[in-house]
């Protein structure tokens, strides 16, 4: 019997009317027993068709872009406080020093010197015109005077991480999105397979130096010599690293992010079907075949392509009487609202 490669989340099978034949399409499935005697063809379906989605694997499938005008959709954003020290002062005598103290013999001479705490200002919604909104992040206004002569810098590290998302439908997810970064910013783009325990760093993006968007489609499935797993708990990481000058004089710069498409986000009350599970035909008697199975919706349509509804209220065993029509069932696993 031949076998077809399909997503877990779908077994079908389908009928042509109980006189006429009774034909199954098994996915990855044993062949299944005619108490009968009549032979269960296996069909598959030919090239270029692909079974159609319900409403509801159409929504749970379907990559869809950040909306920003809801705000960041359960989007996470942190940043950290860091110290900036600048002042005036110089070393004297051997190998140098960081304003007091010093080393071999040398002594720092400070004329006077001040800290301050900075915090990144966070990532807020900016609308730019004709509708559109970007995610945008500003440098921090410059605060220390022009003529200072020293000033130790540090970058101001700001995180926009995602909800849970899924990578075990198919293995081809990326993440899609367009970027701006000005001078003094990178950003990192970071990915876990392990619902934050652990993250890898999957791209790298630099200053590039205007302010024209640029698109990015970023492999979530592979990058470089890693194979990330097919898990149902992922989660994604912008990293905005600032590291602008601070000077009173110097020119602002910032980041901005938009149409943001990450792969669909993790739903709890998902439940995959497991490959080894699949609708069985048992024929109870001449006039009536039943579809019996374990866990999933039974979907029904009247052709390979759909269009797939939910068989309202079907439970296993599920009678199929005598019709001269042809019906197709599958089933599919279970998702929020069914």
């Amino acid at each position: 019997m031949k076998t077809n490669k399909n997503k877990s989340w779908m077994r079908s099978i389908y009928r042509m009317g109980l006189k006429a034949a009774i034909a199954a399409l098994i996915i990855a499935t044993p062949a299944f027993a005619d108490p009968s005697g009549e032979t269960l063809e296996a069909i598959v379906p030919g090239a270029g068709e692909s079974p159609g989605d319900t409403p509801d694997y159409t929504r749970l499938l379907s990559p869809l872009a950040l909306d920003l005008e809801s705000g960041f959709e359960n989007w996470k954003m942190t940043s950290e406080s860091v110290n900036i020290v600048y002042g005036d002062w110089y070393t004297t005598g051997g190998g140098g020093g960081f304003l007091c103290g010093g080393g071999g013999g040398s002594t720092t001479v400070v004329n006077w010197r001040s800290t301050r705490k900075i915090k990144s200002p966070g990532f807020k919604v900016e609308s730019i015109g004709s509708g559109a909104s970007v995610i945008k992040l500003q440098s921090i206004k410059p605060f220390i005077p022009f003529n200072t002569p020293k000033v130790h810098n540090k970058v101001v590290p700001s995180e926009l991480v995602s909800p849970l998302i899924d990578l075990s439908f198919n293995k081809y997810d990326k993440l899609r999105f367009e970027y701006s970064v000005g001078s003094g910013f990178s950003l990192l783009v970071m990915l876990s397979t392990d619902a934050g325990e652990n993250w890898n760093v999957i791209k790298t993006i630099r200053p590039n130096g205007n302010t024209k968007f640029r698109k990015i489609n970023i492999n979530l499935e592979l990058h470089g010599a890693l194979r990330f797993k097919q898990t149902r708990k992922a989660q994604l990481k912008f990293v905005v690293m600032d590291s602008s000058s601070r000077v009173i004089g110097s020119e602002g710069s910032g980041l901005m992010l938009r149409n943001i498409v990450p792969p669909p986000l993790y739903q709890e009350s998902f439940e995959p079907l497991k490959k080894s599970e699949a609708l069985h035909i048992v024929r109870e008697s001449d006039s009536l075949v039943t579809l019996r199975w374990d866990h999933g919706v039974l979907e029904s349509a009247p052709t390979p392509s759909g269009p797939w509804s939910r068989v309202e209220n079907a439970s296993s065993p599920h009678p199929l009487l005598p019709t001269l029509d042809m019906d197709f069932f599958r089933l599919r696993a279970r998702v929020e609202g069914d």
